[in-house]
C-alpha cells in the first residue's frame, strides 16, 4: 500500500471535508484541456464538479475501495473509478490526460517513486498539478497533529522538497501560493 488508508473514514469523509467553491489553478488546466483528467488519490471525488469542466472524462484513482464506493459521483457516466496503488497505475504511456494530486502527497508513504512514475506521463501536452498544504502555516501544523492523532502517517513536504524530486532539465514547473496551500503545475520542457 502506498499511503494512508481512508477506508475507515469513507462514510464520514465528505461530511467533514467539503468541496471548495473554486480552484485557483483550474484555468491552467482549462487552457490545456485533455480528454482525461486523472485524479490521483481522488477518493470520494469531492472535486469532480470542477474536473468535469476540465475534461471529457474524469478518472478517480485511489487505493481505498470504500472511498471510491461511497462517492456520490460513482454512477456519473463521465466518471471512471480505478482502485489501485498509485505506484501501479494501470495507464498506457500515450494517454492524453492531465493528472492531479490534490492533498495527496502528504498521505503517501514514499511519494518520490510514485511521482517518478507519474512523471512518465508528463509529455506532449499532458500536465501534472500538485496541490499540498504548506507546513509553514500554523493551521497546517495543527492539521498535521490531528492527522497523527487519527492514526495517519502523514508527512508534510515543503514546496522545495517536492520541486527537488523533478529533474530541472526535463520539466518546467510553475509554483504558486494560494493561502495555506501551494500548487505546482508540471509540464515537459
Amino acid at each position: 500500500m502506498s499511503g494512508d488508508n481512508f477506508n475507515r473514514f469513507a462514510k464520514l469523509y465528505d461530511v467533514f471535508i467539503h468541496a471548495r467553491d473554486r480552484l485557483v489553478w483550474s484555468e491552467e488546466l482549462r487552457k490545456n484541456k485533455q480528454h482525461f483528467l486523472v485524479d490521483l488519490g481522488g477518493g470520494t471525488g469531492r472535486l469532480v464538479p470542477h474536473f468535469l469542466e476540465l475534461a471529457e472524462r474524469v478518472v478517480l484513482a485511489d487505493h481505498s475501495f470504500k472511498m471510491l464506493q461511497v462517492s456520490q459521483y460513482a454512477y456519473e457516466s463521465r466518471i471512471d473509478r480505478v482502485c489501485c496503488d498509485l505506484i501501479h497505475l494501470p495507464f498506457k504511456k500515450d494517454l492524453n490526460a492531465n493528472f492531479v494530486l490534490v492533498d495527496t502527497i502528504h498521505h503517501l508513504y514514499n511519494p518520490k517513486p510514485i511521482l517518478e512514475k507519474i512523471s512518465g506521463w508528463i509529455c506532449n501536452q499532458n500536465r501534472l498539478l500538485i496541490e499540498e498544504p504548506d507546513i509553514h502555516y500554523f493551521s497546517i501544523k495543527v492539521i498535521a497533529v490531528m492527522e497523527r492523532v487519527l492514526g495517519m502517517k502523514s508527512s508534510f513536504y515543503t514546496k522545495e522538497e517536492i520541486l527537488a524530486w523533478f529533474p530541472g532539465t526535463q520539466f518546467k514547473i510553475d509554483a504558486q501560493q494560494d493561502g495555506a496551500n501551494f500548487y505546482l503545475i508540471v509540464q515537459q520542457k
